[in-house]
C-alpha cells in the first residue's frame, strides 16, 4: 500500500489564514461507521500539521477555540495533498 503525504490548515474565512500554534487539526476517514463515528488518523497543533497517509478518502477536522470545521480531502500515492478548512470564524482582537 502506497501513501502520500497531507498538510491541513484552517481558515478564519476564506483568505485568512490561522497562523496560531493553538489550531488543532485532525485526520479522520471518510467512511462513517453505523454510529457515525469515524477511524482517527493522526491529530496535532498549530498551522501546517502534517501527516503520511495511506491513498484514499479523508476528512480534515479543525478546532480553534469555540470554532470547527470539517472538509474532505483525498490522498494519492506519493503526492502531498494540501488540505484546508474555512471556519467562517471572526478573530478576537487583544484587549476585546
Amino acid at each position: 500500500v502506497g501513501v502520500g503525504r497531507v498538510t491541513g490548515n484552517a481558515f478564519y474565512v476564506p483568505g485568512m489564514k490561522v497562523e496560531e500554534g493553538g489550531t488543532f487539526i485532525e485526520f479522520f476517514g471518510a467512511k462513517k461507521a453505523i454510529d457515525g463515528s469515524r477511524e482517527a488518523f493522526g491529530n496535532g497543533y498549530g498551522p501546517g500539521v502534517s501527516q503520511d497517509l495511506p491513498a484514499g478518502d479523508y476528512v480534515l477536522r479543525a478546532t480553534v477555540g469555540g470554532a470547527m470545521g470539517e472538509a474532505p480531502f483525498s490522498v494519492k500515492v506519493g503526492e502531498l495533498t494540501e488540505a484546508s478548512v474555512v471556519l467562517n470564524a471572526g478573530r478576537r482582537l487583544r484587549g476585546q
